[in-house]
């Protein structure tokens, strides 16, 4: 059995890397194919495949970095509440603040650091959801489908 200090350093660590190929997908997509838009409007032909993976490497680090922030303020601002006593706004709160600061020292650009500030939020909220959610469905499971007791 866990610590409780090792559970929260999994659960931090698993916050993290799902932030980080959630993120990595994200900035792939949007600014890769973005660059390669705006470059083929200079008419120049975009490396489309390196602009997606070097995009995708940025977004998965600043994900992970924003992620483990996100953590370690979860962990210290909600510890003792309940995911239902957690508002959406204050939890997308939480998520953005280490995105615009990581995002800033990363990138030095307001527009840039906006959209990392952005996806914390949106990532946050959505974590929310999503735990949420999940934690509803594990009330609401049938009794068939009850967990195994310790030793079983």
């Amino acid at each position: 059995m866990l610590s409780p200090t090792l559970r929260r350093l999994r659960g931090a660590l698993g916050l993290a890397l799902t932030w980080a190929v959630l993120w990595g997908i994200a900035a792939g997509v949007t600014g890769g194919i973005l660059s390669s838009v705006i470059l083929l409007l200079r008419r120049t032909i975009p490396p489309v495949g390196l602009l997606v993976a070097a995009f995708a490497l940025a977004g998965a680090i600043s994900g992970f970095v924003s992620g483990a922030g996100f953590a370690l303020l979860l962990t210290t601002s909600a510890r003792r509440r309940t995911l239902d006593d957690i508002k959406p706004l204050h939890f997308g709160a939480l998520g953005a603040i280490p995105a615009a600061v990581f995002g800033w020292l990363l990138f030095h650009q307001a527009g840039l650091t906006l959209i990392a500030t952005s996806f914390g939020f949106v990532a946050a909220t959505g974590s929310l959801m999503l735990a949420r959610r999940a934690n509803d469905r594990e009330i609401e499971s049938p009794p068939r489908w009850g967990r195994l007791q310790h030793g079983e």
